[in-house]
């Protein structure tokens, strides 16, 4: 029951995830999408870096995709699938929230299954995969999301926290010195 129109979903997380992946893994398919389940496999303990690290390096390897993610609290394998080049991983625990998550361009969401039931993740994961990227132009606060600061930051020469502190603010004034159509038009963006 494959939908070739709807996006690939990678799905992983630790031992604590394992049932309710299992659940949303068959609730997705039913419902057209392919599905790739990277683990864990069991309830056998487990690091849930490794598997969020899996699912964000495939979405990121596989573009038109989005991933879910989920542990006992969802903040582990949302920090660990954030630090994927590419990845805007968002710990989602309300439904609205989960509709601002595509709608802020994120690709994978996490998710805690010691605090959702069931019933709410998979609620949280249609809302998600039915709602879109915000497309139109955006203001300058929201441009500021897509800008690597620790590329644009150079720390060399620094002894201490001040002088990082106060290039770090040099970089950001001249950022807000741009326009939004110098900042459309640059290279800073991804």
């Amino acid at each position: 029951m494959n939908n070739s129109n709807l996006p690939n979903i990678y799905i992983g997380g630790d031992h604590a995830s394992y049932k309710i992946r299992e659940s949303i893994e068959k609730h997705l398919y039913n419902s057209g999408y392919i599905v790739f389940n990277l683990g864990c496999h069991s309830t056998a303990p487990a690091n849930y870096a490794t598997y969020s690290l899996k699912v964000a390096t495939k979405v990121h390897e596989d573009p038109n995709s989005l991933g879910i993610v989920i542990c006992g609290s969802g903040i582990g394998v949302n920090i660990a699938a954030n630090k994927v080049k590419g990845i805007k991983s968002s710990l989602v625990f309300t439904n609205n929230m989960a509709e601002k998550a595509r709608i802020n361009k994120s690709n994978i969401i996490a998710l805690g299954s010691r605090f959702l039931n069931e019933n709410q993740i998979s609620k949280f994961v249609d809302t998600f995969l039915q709602n879109k990227t915000f497309n139109e132009v955006q203001s300058i606060d929201e441009q500021y999301m897509d800008i690597d600061f620790t590329k644009k930051v150079d720390f060399s020469g620094t002894n201490n926290h001040n002088d990082s502190t106060d290039k770090l603010t040099q970089k950001t004034a001249e950022l807000e010195d741009l326009s939004t159509d110098d900042i459309q038009n640059s290279k800073i963006m991804n």
